[in-house]
């Protein structure tokens, strides 16, 4: 049974079923992929993927304090041995911006954050 629809050029996802596997350990993205006609374009897989886990990271990091705050530290002792400031660093797949922030926030060297967000499609869109 097919559990997403189109209509005219909005897709529709079953985001209860996607959640509830989400929530269980399961891999919702296979399912998205599984229940959608083969035009669905993969970056609306990857939205409605991102919509589901937002908020995870940040609510694994106020679960696990210390050992992410030692993590941060962990990093920017690594970084702060190699960069020159200022510098810039790009971080590919931010999500949250958790670990980018609690690594500058760590770093010896003057850092500032200025994050931006470019969507890029490749293909057809």
């Amino acid at each position: 049974m097919t559990v997403q629809y189109k209509t005219g050029s909005l897709t529709y996802f079953d985001m209860l079923s996607a959640k509830n596997i989400y929530k269980y350990g399961g891999n919702f993205t296979q399912f998205l992929r599984d229940s959608t006609p083969p035009e669905t374009r993969p970056s609306d897989i990857i939205e409605v993927a991102y919509d589901l886990q937002a908020g995870t990271s940040i609510d694994a990091v106020k679960s696990n304090e210390e050992e992410t705050s030692a993590y941060y530290r962990a990093l920017a002792s690594v970084l702060d041995q190699h960069i020159e400031s200022p510098s810039t660093m790009l971080d590919i797949g931010a999500g949250e911006i958790t670990t980018l922030t609690g690594v500058l926030n760590n770093l010896k060297k003057r850092t500032c954050l200025s994050p931006f967000l470019r969507w890029i499609s490749v293909g057809p869109v």
